[in-house]
Order: structure tokens, then sequence, then C-alpha cells
């Protein structure tokens, strides 16, 4: 676990964009690291994963700003919406009957420097990236550029649709080990706190996980899990209930875990997907401390519970360094955080306190990518030591 990470922001959707490519803004100015680490995967799994980058959900949604169209996070929010999208059967998707007899079909390069490559096509598909390669140099860079995201990412959908993957994740379990025994009603990947307060259920976000990973059709999945409100300003009775429903969350978090740790990575004798798997749980921000005395209070304390810049990430999984933690606080007498050594985009050893491109620029680390040859964050950035174990 790494501590007092700086966000740089204390609104959501700037938090949000911080939390997923390490440049605090109103909008995204960078490649999302999730994008990041599926183009770069992309170059060893391109035939054998046909979904590079997955989001369940829509939430903090990342983009591939700049990177193939590969890259870009497929939506996925249901088993049944990947269905409408991705089946080519005509019982699940009539509007193709008739038209999906694929053939071998040479995808020419969009521009000069790419490569040409076979995909299996139907006479659609064929059309439809002919049209849009000869839009090629009729108008602005940037027109050019846009016509290439959507041909590139025309081919991609149609080599995933010819994969079937739809019949293979059918056949693939999500929860096979999981026991509902917390909340029978809400099953293995959920958690009631009365019948008052309702409950918490990530069963479907966490099927779908699963499913995706045990499948390994893709490299990276990206889940906005359904969030118990927290953002609730309502001093010590809040700070109260949003400790009690984050450590359920993270109960349920702990029980994927568990369902990968019993499931063998595919490809990998001898290893779980678990080991396989860099699991990343963080959030956009966290909430501000207890602090000041305020004698009227029965604590001796006030609690502001608004919106805090600061947070904490969990590293687990494969190349993580277990059961340690990373920086931290100071509360007296007024909140500072520790700084911790981070090797420097310069190759310099420095220490400070951590920031969210840092924190981006760790995980891409740990799977081998290169600062400055593999991926770039604006503003400076550095990689956070003793969280990855190489």
């Amino acid at each position: 676990m790494i501590h007092r990470i700086n966000q740089g922001a204390f609104d959501h959707g700037g938090a949000y964009v911080s939390a997923m490519c390490g440049v605090p803004g109103a909008s995204y100015r960078a490649p999302a690291f999730v994008s990041v680490i599926a183009n770069f995967l992309n170059r060893r799994f391109a035939d054998s994963r046909p979904l590079p980058c997955v989001a369940i959900r829509a939430n903090g949604m990342p983009v591939a700003s700049g990177l193939p169209a590969a890259s870009s996070p497929v939506l996925i929010q249901s088993f049944d919406g990947i269905s409408w999208y991705f089946s080519a059967d005509p019982a699940v998707a009539p509007w193709w009957k008739g038209h999906e007899t694929r053939s071998p079909f040479d995808v020419p390069p969009f521009g000069a420097d790419d490569p040409t490559r076979s995909i299996p096509a139907t006479d659609l598909e064929r059309f439809t990236l002919q049209r849009l390669r000869k839009l090629h140099g009729h108008s602005s860079a940037g027109t050019d550029a846009i016509a290439q995201q959507m041909y590139e990412g025309y081919a991609q959908t149609s080599t995933t649709l010819a994969r079937d993957l739809v019949k293979v994740l059918n056949a693939t379990k999500g929860a096979e080990h999981a026991k509902p025994d917390y909340a029978a009603a809400y099953g293995p990947f959920g958690v009631t706190f009365g019948a008052a307060n309702g409950g918490v259920d990530l069963a479907g976000a966490a099927d779908m996980t699963l499913r995706l990973l045990k499948s390994d059709l893709c490299s990276v999945v990206y889940a906005f899990l359904d969030e118990v409100y927290y953002d609730s300003h309502s001093g010590q009775i809040g700070q109260a209930s949003g400790t009690a429903r984050l450590r359920a969350e993270l109960d349920i978090i702990a029980r994927i875990l568990g369902e990968m740790k019993q499931t063998p990575a595919p490809g990998l004798p001898g290893k779980t997907l678990y080991d396989d798997t860099l699991v990343v749980i963080l959030s956009e921000f966290s909430r501000t401390w207890a602090s000041g005395k305020d004698q009227s209070s029965a604590a001796g304390w006030q609690f502001p519970d608004d919106h805090f810049n600061y947070t904490s990430v969990i590293l687990t999984g494969g190349n993580t360094a277990p059961n340690r933690q990373i920086g931290g606080f100071d509360l007296d007498p007024a909140v500072k955080g520790q700084a911790v050594a981070i090797l420097d985009e310069s190759g310099t050893m420095v220490k400070r306190v951590p920031t969210a491109a840092d924190l981006v620029a760790t995980v891409c680390g740990a799977f081998g990518m290169k600062m400055g040859a593999d991926f770039f964050i604006p503003g400076g950035y550095g990689q956070i030591q003793g969280a990855i174990s190489m």
C-alpha cells in the first residue's frame, strides 16, 4: 500500500483524470495508464487477445488519446451487452444474418509505415475498410487521424467478431470458488449493512472481470465498481460510516482476489491468475482527516469530512513486493506526508512525497516499460521504489 499520493486536484472530475493518467485537470491530457499498458502488451498479444483493453462501466472511463485504436477501452457493462456487440451468431444478433460469411482479407496500411495484415472479414467489413482507406490524404492531418482511428478500430472489431469471443466467455465461469458466506441475497460478491441501509452488490462487475481474465481474451480490465456513497460531508458520522463501508467493499475485492488465487494462469503451469495479474485498487481521492481541537465536540476534534487531494493506493498480485507500506501521514500539528524514495525520469534517485504521475509510472514499470521510451507523462514523474518486485 502506498500512502499520501498527491492527486493535485480536489474536484471529482480532475482527480479522476489525475488517477488514471497522472496529470490533474478537467479533461484527459495524456493517455490513461490502462490504455498505455494495453498498447504496450498488444505488441506481444495482438494475435491471441482480441480485446486489449476493456472497461466495465463508463464512470471515469479512461481514453486512449494519441494511441492506436486497439488501445481504446471497449465498454462492456454486462454479458448481455457483449453478446449484443460481439456475437456473430444470427440467433443473437439477427442483423448479421446473410452477412456472416468470412474470408481472408489483406488490410492495406493506412499510413506509409503501417504493415499489411490479413484478417477474416465479411463483405460489409471489407467494403467499409476500403472506403475508409480512400479517405486518406483528402483533407487535413487531423481528419486523417480520425479516419485512421476508425479504420484501425473497425479492423480490430472485425478480428474480434471472427474470434467468437462471446462463445468463449459464455463457457468461462466467473465465480467458481467464492461462496456467499456474508449475504446470500448478494451472492459471493456482495455485503449488506441491514435492510435499512441497503447492500453493495458487485456481482456483475466481478463476474465479468473474472470471465475476461480467465478466458485470456484481454490484457487490461478497468473495472469501476458500484460505489457506496462516501461523499457525505457530514462530519464525524460520515467518517465513521464511510470507514465501515470501505472495509466491507475491500472485503468484497478480497474475495475477487481469492478467486484469482484459486484459478490457474492460462498457459503458465504452476502459476495462478493472481500471480500473473497486477491489480491496482484506487479511487480519485480520499477524505480529509480529523483535525484541530474543538472543545465543543465530545471527541475534542473537528471532523471536516471533505475532499482530500491525497490518497492511498493498493498494488497486489503479479510483480508486487508484498506485505509492506510505503509513505504515510503525520497528523500533528498539520497533515503532512512522508517523503519516499523515487527513481526520477532523469535516472536520479530522489526523496519526496509521491504524486499520481509517480504511481502511474510505477505501475507501467511493473510491466517492464521504460520511462521516456515506452511511456511519457507531462509535468515530471518517477517510479516509487519498493512497490514492485523486479
